[in-house]
């Protein structure tokens, strides 16, 4: 099973010369949580068109998953992810993956950088999966317990706790909770001054300062 597995994975571009992960995407996978990330192919569909692929270009988006795998160590050996459980692991690892092959292909189709991409510039995108997967899971949680009808703490409290908690700047957890859907009364001036430092166009900054809650 793991030699098929790995092969799966080399079908879809993912490197297995990184063991750690490529047998962390099995574990996954045998727990009932698919991880997988899309496959590196020579042709791609864009705007209901299809666009073949150079060599530079397949080469680019397979050097997008090399990175992916770099940073996919520096996430499952991270405290936050040894402590999550593997429905949260598998989302922050797909959402990883995910990154760098939206990152690759915008610059092959000139497409602009989602809302993750544009706020990895601005965090350490490994921990940016981790944070943003355990925020998608408190909601998860939180709607499952009002449908049950046990829900004490609001959504907004929780998702607020939790990122008070975490090992950031304080401009980062303005954002975090902007990313999250809130609206910040404070930190506007030091948001914005952090975001004008990142590597992003100037309308690309100030789409960023909107999603920050600004």
């Amino acid at each position: 099973q793991t030699t098929i597995f790995k092969i799966m994975l080399r079908d879809k571009g993912v490197g297995v010369d990184n063991v750690d992960v490529s047998n962390e995407f099995l574990r996954l996978y045998n727990a009932g949580v698919n991880a997988l990330p899309q496959s590196v192919a020579t042709t791609l569909t864009y705007n209901d068109e299809k666009i073949e692929l150079t060599q530079s270009q397949y080469k680019q988006v397979q050097n997008a998953y090399n990175k992916a795998s770099t940073q996919a160590q520096k996430l499952i050996a991270s405290k936050e992810y040894k402590n999550a459980n593997d429905t949260i692991k598998g989302k922050a690892l797909k959402s990883l993956y995910d990154y760098y092959y939206e990152q690759a292909i915008a610059s092959i189709t000139n497409e602009e950088l989602d809302k993750f991409g544009m706020f990895a510039q601005g965090f350490d995108v490994y921990k940016l999966a981790m944070y943003t997967a355990e925020i998608s899971n408190i909601r998860k949680e939180y709607n499952e317990a009002k449908s049950n009808g046990s829900t004490k703490a609001s959504l907004k409290d929780l998702i607020v706790d939790y990122v008070t908690d975490l090992n950031l700047t304080a401009v980062q957890k303005y954002m975090l909770l902007g990313y999250a859907g809130y609206k910040n009364a404070n930190g506007s001036t030091q948001v914005q001054s952090y975001i004008n430092t990142l590597p992003l166009t100037k309308e690309q900054k100030q789409t960023l300062i909107t999603y920050s809650g600004y």
